[in-house]
């Protein structure tokens, strides 16, 4: 059966009240201003098998479900062209998906949008968009998302892969996303958001796009999984402004400039790992001076890590690093490690680096120009500790020490640490 429209604010299918409409080998299409594929409203309900939704207009979705109306979907076929055109649309409706293929080719079109009282399972699925804030998977404001054995792929800027909002909370499992795009995440939590991750790829490639990146007291936590990024200044986790992450047996490459494996960036900030694999590939970055370190934390951030191998290749490229800069009264920096295998290779990286400098100089803890021995006495400096117990360090690079500690409020404590350079 095909049904088409061409009026604008048009329905393909329109369900509402108590109806219940059942379709197979469906080919449903809408060429309207507004038109959308599938409307569900007040407690109707849809079940879908071996069919075809396409859109063209701007703002024509796909479905959209809302007070109630439910979507059960399998081998299902969603595609929309226009602009802010969504793919499948959860006002406080509800979406049941297996097998089911989402593509938009516009700018401001997520794949799957799920709001207030939205709630969503999808599974075995495939999200593809294309377009400047085309996230794959976004949720505002929803507490029941939950996806698996699928996979999500953005291209565009800004388009993250993941998109958590405003309290929402998301369940990945076995999942494999890739963004193509300038800060365009593999997946972001914020404003009291959490995003699970488990047995989950995320591979990212754009300037400033982090593998993950969680902010504003939103929280992550990554299980089983394998993070890869390959544009500058792209962290494979950063808990950044108050964010939180954990990662739990996983592995994290970053392979460009200026991109650290692991960061907690600002006061509240906290970043825990435990038996991971982090190795960076690039080294200092021209514009912001930003080292490929590995594991970072900075400017009131805390990081804890145990059991783990670490490996930077770059110049200036520090196995681990704590750094701030300010007065005593900012948050103090906290790094500490246990169990760890720490190799540099590159020139003037250090294999543990402790630093704190005032606001007033114009030095960075990373610069190549501060020398190794050197030691600036800035009283009103930040706090910034570094612990490490029971680890190894090796470092082979020109200039690298094993652990270089530079200004009066900078600290570092070895204990059990075997050091080579």
């Amino acid at each position: 059966t095909t049904i088409s429209t061409l009026g604008g604010s048009s329905f393909g299918l329109n369900i509402t009240q108590d109806s219940v409409i059942q379709g197979n080998r469906l080919k449903i299409s809408t060429h309207g201003f507004r038109s959308l594929g599938i409307n569900g409203d007040a407690g109707g309900t849809i079940h879908l098998t071996d069919s075809l939704i396409t859109t063209s207009s701007t703002f024509a979705q796909g479905i959209k479900l809302n007070t109630g109306s439910t979507a059960v979907l399998k081998d299902t076929s969603i595609e929309t062209s226009g602009a802010y055109a969504t793919g499948i649309s959860l006002g406080a409706g509800t979406l049941d998906a297996t097998g089911v293929s989402i593509v938009t080719h516009a700018g401001d079109s997520p794949g799957i949008w799920v709001g207030a009282g939205g709630a969503a399972n999808f599974s075995e699925g495939v999200i593809k968009t294309i377009g400047s804030y085309a996230t794959g998977i976004a949720a505002q404001t929803s507490r029941n998302l939950t996806i698996d054995h699928t996979i999500i792929s953005t291209s565009g800027n800004n388009a993250r892969g993941l998109m958590a909002l405003s309290g929402s909370e998301i369940q990945g499992d076995n999942l494999t996303v890739t963004t193509v795009g300038y800060q365009s995440y593999g997946a972001d939590a914020k404003s009291q958001s959490t995003i699970d991750l488990t047995g989950s790829t995320i591979s990212t490639k754009g300037e400033l796009a982090a593998g993950l990146q969680a902010s504003d007291r939103g929280t992550i936590n990554y299980v089983d999984g394998s993070i890869r990024t390959e544009g500058v200044h792209s962290y494979g986790a950063r808990a950044d402004a108050g964010g939180r992450v954990t990662i739990t047996n996983s592995d994290v490459v970053t392979a460009n400039d200026g991109a650290y494996g692991l960061s907690a960036g600002g006061a509240g900030s906290t970043l825990v790992a435990s038996n991971v694999s982090i190795t960076t590939g690039g080294t200092t970055t021209s514009d912001w001076l930003n080292t490929s370190s590995a594991v970072v934390a900075e400017y009131g951030g805390r990081l804890g890590i145990d059991i783990g191998t670490i490996v930077t290749t770059g110049n200036s490229s520090m196995g681990m690093l704590a750094q701030s800069r300010g007065t005593n009264a900012f948050a103090t920096t906290a790094l500490s490690g246990s169990n760890l295998r720490i190799t540099t290779s590159g020139d003037l990286a250090h294999g543990v680096t402790a630093c704190s400098v005032s606001s007033t100089t114009s030095q960075n803890c990373t610069d190549a120009a501060i020398l190794p021995n050197e030691l600036i006495d800035f009283t009103d400096t930040p706090e910034v500790t570094v612990d490490l117990t029971n680890s190894i360090v090796n470092t082979s690079g020109n200039g690298s020490l094993g652990v270089h500690v530079l200004g009066t409020n900078a600290h570092a404590t070895l204990t059990d640490v075997d050091i080579t350079t």
